[in-house]
């Protein structure tokens, strides 16, 4: 699915994944983004079925802009999803813990555990949500965001434009 994505433009616009195992992802290379840029995104929905992601190492690869589990999510749902990650300082303008750029969409019951950091834009759970409702979910971490222009860093998202967050909570 990723590479379908990243690299034939394939949205999945009307498909519907479900995680059915947790997954340990500890002794697995650095992870690539699900829509690894704004030309590349993931429109499906994306049910994690209560189970967890651990040991996301986010790339700090030249090639993609974004450091998060999916990149750029637009139009599609993200639910019922857990990912723990180590501490990540990836190197990147725009972090996310479980979604870096979220746009026309929705994310629900959902959690991030792990420290994060980067230079521009960071969020716990998304780093940038327009248009986008996040409900029920938590992060739990602490956020670093290291620049000398602007900064856009929160546990839950680091930049929100036009979008509505309830009944969430943050810790770190």
């Amino acid at each position: 699915m990723r590479d379908r994505i990243n690299y034939q433009n394939e949205k999945y616009s009307t498909k519907y994944f479900q995680l059915n195992n947790d997954l340990d992802l500890s002794n697995e290379p650095e992870w690539y983004p699900i829509g690894k840029s704004e030309n590349t995104t993931f429109a499906g929905q994306f049910n994690g079925n209560s189970k967890i992601i651990r040991g996301l190492k986010l790339s700090n690869s030249s090639d993609i802009i974004h450091s998060g589990l999916f990149g750029c999510v637009n139009n599609g749902k993200i639910l019922n999803l857990g990912v723990i990650s180590n501490t990540i300082n990836a190197n990147k303008k725009y972090v996310g813990g479980i979604v870096v750029f979220f746009q026309n969409g929705s994310i629900e019951n959902c959690f991030h555990e792990g420290n994060l950091g980067g230079t521009y834009v960071v969020g716990g759970l998304v780093g940038l949500a327009y248009k986008t409702t996040i409900t029920n979910s938590h992060s739990i971490g602490e956020i670093n965001c290291n620049s000398t222009d602007f900064i856009h860093a929160g546990g839950i998202v680091g930049l929100v434009m036009e979008s509505t967050i309830k009944g969430c909570y943050t810790k770190g």
